[in-house]
């Protein structure tokens, strides 16, 4: 079976494999980008690490804005492969992947930061 490209990343983002390479690089790096983040948070919130590592925070809050911001670009496109939902059209299917839990998590995590700097 000829796989799109789409099919591919559904794969990749939404079904991760120890067997195939890019889908577990996906994960990692997607999982330490969350990690980074949160220690990101963190320390940014210690007001002796904030004044010290000012520039390095803005840098690394943009960084993962645009990481997370991608990443959910990405989820969006490939929500129209679903195959849980098959009698929908590709368009609905993304409406269920922007309202679902985890859309919202995706979405929450960067748009705070893409209102502020709006």
């Amino acid at each position: 079976m000829n796989m799109t490209k789409r099919s591919l990343w559904y794969g990749y983002l939404n079904e991760p494999s120890t067997e195939n390479t890019c889908s577990m690089f996906v994960t990692i790096f997607l999982s330490l980008a969350i990690l980074l983040n949160i220690l990101e948070v963190v320390l940014g919130s210690v007001a002796e690490f904030a004044i010290h590592m000012d520039s390095w925070v803005m840098l690394a809050n943009y960084t993962f804005v645009t990481i997370f911001a991608l990443e959910y670009g990405a989820r969006l496109w490939v929500a129209a492969d679903s195959p849980h939902e098959q009698l929908l059209s590709e368009w609905k299917k993304r409406w269920l992947y922007v309202r679902s839990p985890m859309g919202l998590i995706d979405l929450f995590s960067f748009l705070p930061i893409v209102l502020w700097v709006i």
